[in-house]
């Protein structure tokens, strides 16, 4: 026997062809867990590691860029002051071997503190 509901002009048998068995249905997410519980390690590893690579960077970039604009305004304190000068060059050697010698000095200052910095990971 049918019966018919008002609103929707349906009746239950419809819904026999329905079965309302479906344990056996059940997703089984462990492999999606444990593809989660590798991956996410590894992808926050890599982050925390670029991360300090960049600090790092940021740091040595900072302090170089800070003692280069000081030398820059030396130097050109002595060319306006005192234009026949040695320090005053019209080939540049003097001021890429200057900045060679910064950048090397800052990157060996601060060898210590990557060195610290990896110790933490």
């Amino acid at each position: 026997m049918a019966t018919t509901d008002s609103a929707y002009e349906l009746t239950t048998d419809d819904y026999s062809y329905y079965d309302y068995e479906y344990e056996d249905e059940v997703c089984n997410k462990s492999s999606i867990v444990q593809f989660g519980a590798t991956l996410t390690p590894v992808v926050l590893s890599i982050v925390v590691i670029l991360s300090l690579f960049g600090n790092i960077l940021v740091i040595v970039i900072l302090a170089n860029s800070g003692i280069l604009l000081i030398m820059m305004t030396a130097h050109r304190y002595v060319a306006v002051m005192n234009p026949l000068s040695d320090i005053v060059s019209t080939t540049g050697s003097y001021s890429v071997i200057a900045c060679v010698i910064i950048w090397a000095i800052i990157c060996r200052l601060l060898r210590p503190t990557a060195r610290r910095e990896r110790a933490k990971l």
